[in-house]
């Protein structure tokens, strides 16, 4: 069973007789070999995108080269052996490399770089984010503090493409880096150094305000809940007429506080 994350490659087959078409005795041989290979390299071309693989061409790597005895399959001494010389074996090996690192070990590089952000000491929220790229492969994400020049500063603080600003920073500018590793590639790349600033905490204003009457909010008004009702004895022209009686408000200032007595004056029934 493959792995269902592992990259396959597959290989084209060469033609190990191709330098028997120059032979009538053997040219038959070469045709039927060629047009073999011809067909597989094909199927194997085609369903390349279907079947989720990648094809290294070790046919074309063989056929560009006329020079290098790449098989043991010769003319002279007669030789049918098929398989590929120590100088065959480092085509093959060359061809499927050069689709490792076309495709699997692509340069590391950053589609999105960390942002500078503000935040505010004691109410710290948010997080710094990085993507990255490299062909088929997934490079390993650290965060790391740094200065502002990106210079690294101690272990790692985090991993992953997002990274959670620490909740207990004190006002100031901070500042940290995204660090992509692809280690098949023995590839390294720093991300820019995103800025973190610090605002201090909001300070919570508590002056008392006054009143429109000058009084503090410490001192309120009071109307006292034992009003006294007095009976008067009154005649008519005295000043308080009896049919209809009067009232009275007595201020006085009591406990810094200004107290209201009401004293209801009833009318004396006739």
């Amino acid at each position: 069973m493959i792995n269902p994350s592992a990259e396959v490659v597959v290989m084209t087959q060469y033609n190990p007789y191709k330098n028997f078409a120059g032979n009538a005795l053997y040219t038959g041989l070469n045709a039927a070999v060629e047009t073999a290979v011809t067909y597989l390299r094909q199927a194997v071309v085609q369903y390349a995108s279907a079947g989720g693989y990648l094809v290294a061409d070790v046919y074309s790597s063989f056929a560009a080269d006329s020079t290098t005895e790449l098989c043991f399959a010769s003319m002279n001494p007669l030789q049918l052996d098929f398989h590929p010389t120590p100088a065959g074996h480092q085509l093959i090996a060359d061809t499927f490399y050069s689709v490792i690192e076309s495709h699997l070990l692509a340069d590391v590089s950053f589609t999105e770089q960390p942002q500078d952000i503000t935040v505010t000491a004691g109410s710290i929220t948010g997080s710094l984010t990085a993507k990255v790229e490299a062909g088929s492969s997934v490079p390993d994400l650290y965060w790391y503090a740094s200065d502002a020049e990106g210079n690294i500063i101690g272990d790692p603080l985090g991993n992953g493409d997002s990274f959670a600003i620490p909740e207990d920073l004190t006002e100031g500018t901070y500042y940290y880096v995204c660090q992509a590793v692809l280690e098949e590639a023995d590839s390294v790349v720093d991300s820019r150094a995103a800025a973190v600033m610090v605002n201090a905490a909001a300070v919570e204003e508590t002056t008392d305000k006054e009143d429109e009457g000058g009084l503090s909010d410490a001192v309120s008004t009071e109307i006292s809940k034992t009003a006294q009702t007095t009976t008067v004895s009154t005649s008519p022209g005295t000043g308080i007429h009896n049919e209809y009686g009067a009232m009275i408000l007595v201020f006085s200032a009591l406990a810094a506080a200004a107290v209201v007595t009401i004293v209801v004056v009833k009318r004396r029934q006739a």
